[in-house]
């Protein structure tokens, strides 16, 4: 993620939920400072809920995504009450200024 393109970089997530067709909720957003002279650690915890199809296809084009993503978590349940729910934790580099 480039300097100053976090909100650039949450809306590319969003529109990829639309397109996927499930709903995406943003849990929490941190950007950790790292002793890296270049870059910081961009720690994005999310939530998706969605038919299965949607599910997978969303997670696909996470997988897909012209960032360097780390799907460092991705826990997928199916309740009584909605559709399938996705937690997911997402870390990206942003480059500093």
């Amino acid at each position: 993620v480039g300097a100053d393109q976090t909100v650039d970089f949450v809306e590319y997530l969003e529109s990829l939920a639309r397109l996927a067709g499930v709903n995406f909720e943003i849990v929490s957003l941190e950007v950790e400072q790292t002793k890296d002279d270049f870059k910081d650690q961009v720690v994005l915890r999310g939530e998706a809920i969605g038919g299965w199809s949607p599910t997978l296809n969303f997670l696909s084009l996470l997988e897909n995504a012209p960032y360097r993503l780390d799907l460092a978590d991705v826990a997928i349940t199916k309740s009584e009450k909605v559709d399938w729910e996705t937690k997911i934790l997402i870390k990206t580099f942003q480059l500093k200024k």
